[in-house]
């Protein structure tokens, strides 16, 4: 007697599992943050431990990356150049937050082209910018900067 195996046990096995995000942390997996965002994929979370980081190149944000910090009051971005920090550009569903930043006093601190993401619970200093970027911008604090 021949028994039939259900069409459904029979595709499990030929549909591949969905992939698993990453964790990438700086310092420890990478050593910058660049490197890190670099390296990062759709739906990785880059995390950076508590620290000040002195950023000597634009950020370039992947789209549907997560780049977290340990929390804005211990976990500052600060440019040491006439370069916008974190630069998303056109990428779409990135999350930003747990930061305090510091740009370039003739620069945002967070440029979108035509992007749009989620930005919250960070703190925005200095004069420049903070974020020309749409999405969901919440929970933070724009200190001395044009918004």
């Amino acid at each position: 007697m021949r028994t039939r195996l259900p069409l459904l046990a029979i595709t499990a096995f030929l549909v591949p599992a969905p992939a698993m995000a990453d964790i990438l942390a700086v310092p420890g997996d990478y050593g910058t943050i660049a490197e890190a965002l670099a390296a990062a994929v759709s739906g990785d979370e880059v995390e950076v431990a508590a620290g000040i980081y002195s950023i000597d190149a634009q950020l370039v944000m992947p789209a549907n990356v997560t780049l977290r910090g340990a929390g804005a009051a211990v976990t500052i971005l600060e440019a040491a150049g006439t370069f916008t920090l974190i630069f998303p550009g056109e990428s779409s569903g990135f999350t930003i937050e747990g930061f305090t930043l510091i740009p370039h006093a003739e620069r945002s601190a967070i440029s979108c082209y035509a992007g749009s993401g989620v930005i919250d619970a960070n703190v925005f200093l200095g004069p420049g910018n903070g974020t020309t970027c749409g999405g969901t911008i919440t929970n933070n604090v724009f200190a001395g900067s044009g918004e």
